[in-house]
């Protein structure tokens, strides 16, 4: 897990902004789950060569409840962030289930759930865990998660701080990361961004439908 300070808008310099960058996963570091747990118990989970992107990519294959990656690595401990925005650059497969499970503390200290599906279509908001659906077809998206945006509709609260991440299913992830305000692709290192270096046009943006 990094921290990186980036120069928003560098082409103006009256105008620099500064915008913090928290890697929380990045398929092209040595041990890109080193802060994470991995369960497999019908599937595999490993790194393979994608022939959009040209470089290696973490591959989950298998059952959303037989497969899946959590971050922090102890139940006991927090990621600790409390960044405003959460971005996950992955690939869904045609036909398989994906899901991500989110749980964030308010500025109540109240904890919330959230679980974001792409074989629903609807929202089931429960206050304390909500269901949420992302129709992401096949290939590579760019999901964005405003998370003051998410808590304060679903809970009507303030966002304090993200605990934990839960990537279940078939997908494979090339790079997670939250930043202290938006922070468009164009914006960041060319690392940071889909196919960069390929002839990739990019990846389809997904900011999902949140329903109160």
């Amino acid at each position: 897990m990094s921290t990186k300070t980036l120069i928003k808008n560098p082409k103006i310099k009256e105008e620099k902004e500064i915008v913090k960058v928290e890697t929380l996963l990045s398929s092209a570091d040595e041990y890109p789950l080193q802060n994470w747990s991995k369960f497999v118990k019908a599937g595999y989970i490993k790194r393979v060569e994608d022939e959009e992107v040209r470089e290696k990519v973490l591959e989950l294959i298998g059952p959303c409840d037989s497969v899946w990656i959590t971050t922090p690595k102890d139940m006991g401990e927090k990621i600790g962030t409390c960044f405003d925005w959460l971005f996950f650059i992955i690939k869904p497969f045609p036909y398989k289930e994906l899901s991500i499970e989110l749980q964030v503390i308010d500025n109540t200290a109240k904890r919330h759930g959230f679980k974001f599906e792409n074989k629903i279509t609807t929202t089931n908001n429960r206050h304390i865990f909500s269901k949420i659906g992302i129709n992401m077809s096949h290939g590579w998206s760019l999901l964005e998660l405003d998370l003051q945006k998410l808590v304060f509709k679903c809970c009507g609260a303030r966002f304090a701080e993200l605990c934990c991440i839960r990537i279940h299913g078939s997908c494979r992830v090339l790079r997670v990361y939250t930043t202290a305000s938006y922070v468009s692709q164009d914006e960041l290192p060319l690392h940071y961004r889909p196919c960069a270096k390929s002839a990739f046009s990019g990846a389809k943006k997904h900011i999902p439908m949140i329903n109160t």
